[in-house]
């Protein structure tokens, strides 16, 4: 009966095997691309052979909003988007669609604009309330704000004789990123990184001793405005916090030109594009990877993927578990939801001097990925035993579950002056899908009646 019941156990606490999916969401042998994606990752829009759509996985694939549109922004609910449309005289021109409304042209602060192009909108706030983009003024193009009150309006630029524009704006609707040309003093011809705090204020976050001029561009923010993304030079670079601006590392080996093109609100996932004339390669950096092609990535997971299939992300979701793009065959969607946390605490753990001998790990388990474990809690300098075991048979023992047993690796460290133990490592490539493995650690310690404590034991699934 106690073997019964404790099968029962591990057959209950044993996860499924984490699950990344990839999902082409326009019809097959159509050019589409995927811009942008609602902050909550339930809408993605974009544009290409059907004149603008938008895509959830509840409403499926929408097309035919009343006028040939490039849709960048949309809300959370789905009832707002904003972007570009080509007017009654073939003109690029601000446009917004609603729900309940349908098509809203937006003009232009400027009369004219410079040949086909009068106005855009690009991203819009989680609650469709604000968007930004640029106008045409004469040939010069000047960032623009749109509300619902107060319609499509200029803001401020450096020098009003060079180029500006907004890309996208923080889900609250108080922060807008892009770029700027100007000067304080005017004569500015380059892009330079710019971050608008309200309206009238901007901030240039690249700027430094060595790049006096900030040169570089914003593409994403986050929800608050706190967490920022973009290129500079040959780099994407992401700032969280006070932090300083961090260059992202390029994918091992690959040169070219690496751009941020969306981040997830606390920063620890960036998506973007490695362009090597003529070929470009979505991109994905996250905490437990590092930079990765997108396509590797997915192969990880047991995702085969073409080159050209997946050439550019352009959004992810505020939480980091949604990303969209496009390649050569259409737009896509990848779900992350359930690769972010494969490990399971199965306990059976005991307590000895400091309290219960504790493991935790991290990581996806995916090729190249970091994999981390850390122990607490046993007595200082303690010579320790640790358990791999790819096959569990657990029994009772030392006042504890012995999970992780019999063995497959086992190794022999020292607890530090603290009673703690840790390793990061990278998880190794051709791991089989569907790997279990359990993990347990041994502590000695005199102040028990065994003379040992067991640490609770871990189990995962490789995706």
């Amino acid at each position: 009966m106690k073997a019964l019941v404790g099968l029962l156990a591990v057959a209950a606490a044993t996860p499924a095997a984490a699950q990344v999916t990839y999902t082409v969401i326009t019809p097959p042998g159509t050019f589409e691309q995927a811009i942008g994606m609602s902050r909550n990752g339930e809408f993605v829009v974009g544009t290409g052979g059907s004149n603008g759509f938008k895509w959830s996985e509840a409403g499926g694939l929408e097309t035919g909003f009343g006028f040939p549109f490039e849709p960048w922004g949309v809300s959370d609910d789905g009832a707002t988007m904003t972007g570009t449309y080509l007017n009654g005289a073939s003109q690029n021109e601000a446009g917004v669609w609603t729900a309940g409304g349908g098509a809203d042209p937006q003009g232009s602060p400027f009369p004219g604009g410079c040949g086909s192009d009068v106005s855009h909108l690009n991203g819009c706030d989680e609650d469709g309330d604000v968007a930004v983009g640029m106008a045409w003024d004469g040939c010069r193009t000047t960032p623009t704000m749109w509300t619902p009150g107060g319609g499509y309006v200029a803001i401020a630029k450096q020098d009003p004789t060079s180029s500006a524009r907004c890309y996208r704006v923080s889900g609250d609707g108080d922060t807008f990123v892009g770029w700027d040309q100007g000067l304080p003093g005017g004569q500015g011809f380059s892009r330079r990184a710019c971050i608008w705090t309200d309206p009238d204020t901007q901030v240039f976050p690249l700027t430094t001793p060595g790049n006096p001029q900030g040169l570089g561009e914003v593409t994403d923010v986050n929800d608050d405005g706190t967490v920022f993304c973009g290129l500079t030079g040959s780099s994407a670079w992401r700032k969280v916090g006070a932090n300083e601006v961090q260059i992202l590392e390029p994918v091992p080996g690959l040169g070219g030109q690496y751009a941020a093109n969306g981040i997830s609100d606390d920063g620890s996932v960036v998506v973007g594009v490695r362009l090597q004339f003529p070929v470009a390669d979505a991109v994905i950096w996250t905490d437990a990877t590092g930079p990765m092609l997108l396509r590797d990535f997915l192969a990880a997971n047991g995702i085969t993927v073409g080159a050209t299939d997946v050439r550019n992300c352009t959004d992810v979701s505020a939480d980091g578990t949604k990303i969209c793009g496009w390649g050569n065959f259409g737009a896509w969607v990848v779900d992350l939801d359930a690769a972010t946390d494969p490990w399971v605490d199965l306990g059976g753990g005991t307590s000895g001097i400091n309290g219960p001998l504790t493991l935790d790990a991290t990581g996806p388990l995916t090729a190249g990925s970091t994999t981390t474990l850390d122990l607490t809690n046993a007595p200082a300098s303690a010579q320790l035993v640790g358990w791999l075991s790819f096959a569990s048979a657990p029994f009772p023992a030392l006042g504890g579950t012995i999970h992780a047993f019999p063995f497959s690796l086992q190794i022999l460290p020292f607890a530090d002056a603290s009673g703690n133990w840790g390793v990061s490592l990278p998880w190794p490539a051709g791991v089989p899908v569907g790997t279990d493995l359990w993990v347990q650690f041994l502590a000695q310690d005199l102040s028990t009646f065994h003379g040992i404590t067991v640490s609770n034991a871990l189990t995962a699934t490789t995706p």
